[in-house]
């Protein structure tokens, strides 16, 4: 059940591939025309070890052309498809193919010098810069230019957010911060103290009217009961017992409903000025 746990939280991450294949990550521009009118400049990550996440030295593959890349979207959307089982993208657009119109590469600072440790660039995404689009959808597409991606990709996940987190992360430092460890994916434990390298989360409080240890009692609060509630009645709802024998729906939804929580947990620390970044091993 731990693996399906990471597999929750990076799906918005790795749309192909797993973290655990590692590789690289390569971001891709291009303009988009879809069929309902709409226009817009975008981009999406793709990673692994194939020759879709590598450029050589001139910032080139195969798929670096208008052909080229509409081709790298229809891959992707198949892959989700073999990985889920799902043949068209759903209402919701959770099926289709990710694609940012504005990636945004920050870096975090504390008040305290001593806490300023170099904080690995983060990409980060306002989330009304999400769009979800399927190869269906899609009218025209002009190829820009790909690069390697900029930010900590190996270590923790793309933010998407608000526009005024941004806005905090660029003219404000933050008062402390907290690492949080994931040491029971099973009922969702959590602790403050890592010993295994473990994923978890990096709180970040802007609000100076919090300290570590009230960081630590919201944590406590919000962490394990929603998501260890949520868990254990889609495991009884559905009666399922090992990981491999879920069918891939199930799989898909118990993925959505996890981070829907998440995200909501994720909004309820930013209405205190604590903005939270899952990380893949924390070491704060």
């Amino acid at each position: 059940m731990k693996n399906l746990l990471l597999l929750s939280f990076l799906l918005p991450l790795f749309p192909t591939q797993l973290k655990a294949s590692m590789g690289n990550v390569v971001v891709y521009y291009a303009h988009f025309s879809l069929k309902n009118g709409t226009e817009f400049d975008g981009c999406l990550e793709v990673f692994g070890d194939g020759e879709e996440a590598a450029i050589d030295y001139k910032g080139y593959n195969r798929y670096c052309s208008n052909k080229g890349i509409f081709d790298l979207i229809k891959f992707l959307q198949q892959q989700l498809n073999i990985e889920y089982g799902i043949s068209a993208v759903d209402k919701e657009g959770n099926a289709s193919v990710t694609i940012y119109k504005q990636l945004e590469y920050v870096t975090l600072h504390a008040i305290d010098s001593k806490l300023d440790d170099p904080i690995p660039s983060w990409g980060f995404v306002v989330s009304s810069d999400v769009v979800h689009v399927h190869p269906r959808d899609i009218s025209k597409i002009i190829f820009k230019h790909a690069e390697n991606s900029k930010r900590a990709w190996e270590s923790c996940e793309l933010m998407i957010g608000s526009s005024g987190m941004l806005d905090t992360i660029r003219q404000k430092k933050f008062w402390n911060s907290l690492s949080v460890y994931l040491n029971s994916a099973e009922s969702f434990v959590v602790s403050f103290e890592d010993t295994e390298e473990l994923p978890g989360y990096n709180l970040y409080n802007y609000n100076p009217n919090i300290n570590v240890a009230e960081l630590k009692r919201l944590v406590l609060l919000k962490f394990p009961g929603k998501l260890g509630n949520y868990h254990d009645a889609f495991i009884k709802k559905n009666h399922l017992e090992k990981v491999s024998s879920w069918p891939p729906r199930l799989r898909w939804e118990y993925d959505e409903g996890l981070q829907q929580r998440m995200r909501a947990i994720k909004q309820w620390f930013w209405r205190k000025g604590i903005i939270i970044n899952y990380v893949f091993t924390t070491d704060n």
